[in-house]
């Protein structure tokens, strides 16, 4: 705790020499302050590091998209995702499953359908929480073949593939534990309800609250490879912050 108190300490230090302008550092800061859970002061970071890249920054885009469904803010973090979506040129397989996730929650499960597909194909068919995901929604909307088809590609992810000469879906099925299968069955099950109920504004806010379905807050995310996203990026020290385009984060942050 203390060293990080320190390097968020030294990057407010070079975020202040510059005039507080210095977007690297203020998404760096931003990312620090989300592992902290200070969900509200990293959303402030994030729409700084945005607002000083003249709005073309597409991974602060998504970071502040996590941040907003945590709040949550699930419209709001909704068009982070789509905005950091454009700004990647389509391209953006943890914006798409995360927006699909939003999608869902808010009822709209064709467009949840339609993300997730497009994240599991961008990742070449390597996304098992996006697999999973879709099951769910197919399973919501009662279609429950392709839903049991991303069930048995979900296990194949889990790395029950067949020998040559064996049948691929006997094997996996065969070699799948009990834990697993009840594991994604209860996945399925704990698809969107069809009942509506409304998100709570805050106190202070005086606007009137949006249906969405119950929202469940995300586990931490970032890009990922086939996995959650979760927030991974290194805070760096004012020296050593990067002001080109290189900062990816890995994925449940391409």
């Amino acid at each position: 705790m203390g060293s990080s108190e320190e390097a968020i300490s030294e990057v407010r230090i070079a975020i202040e020499q510059r005039g507080n302008q210095y977007p690297r550092a203020h998404y760096q800061l931003g990312v620090a302050l989300a592992r902290r859970g200070e969900y509200k002061e990293a959303i402030k970071e994030f729409n700084l590091a945005i607002q000083q890249q003249a709005g073309s920054f597409p991974e602060a885009q998504f970071q502040l998209g996590m941040m907003l469904m945590r709040v949550p803010d699930m419209f709001a973090a909704m068009d982070a995702f789509r905005e950091a979506i454009k700004q990647r040129n389509g391209m953006y397989p943890e914006a798409h499953y995360n927006l699909g996730l939003g999608l869902s929650r808010s009822m709209d499960l064709d467009g949840a359908i339609e993300s997730y597909k497009k994240a599991i194909e961008q990742r070449h068919g390597a996304y098992l929480e996006a697999h999973q995901a879709l099951g769910r929604a197919l399973y919501a909307k009662g279609d429950l073949d392709a839903a049991n088809k991303e069930y048995t590609l979900s296990l194949a992810k889990h790395g029950y593939e067949a020998e040559e000469g064996e049948d691929e879906s006997i094997v996996i099925r065969a070699r799948a534990t009990a834990e697993l299968r009840e594991e994604f069955e209860q996945n399925l099950r704990q698809a969107p309800a069809a009942i509506d109920s409304v998100e709570p504004s805050p106190a202070a806010s005086g606007k009137r609250g949006r249906k969405t379905a119950p929202v469940t807050p995300p586990a931490p995310i970032a890009e990922t490879n086939g996995q959650e996203a979760k927030v991974t990026q290194k805070l760096e020290t004012p020296e050593k912050v990067k002001t080109t385009e290189e900062l990816e984060l890995p994925e449940h942050a391409s």
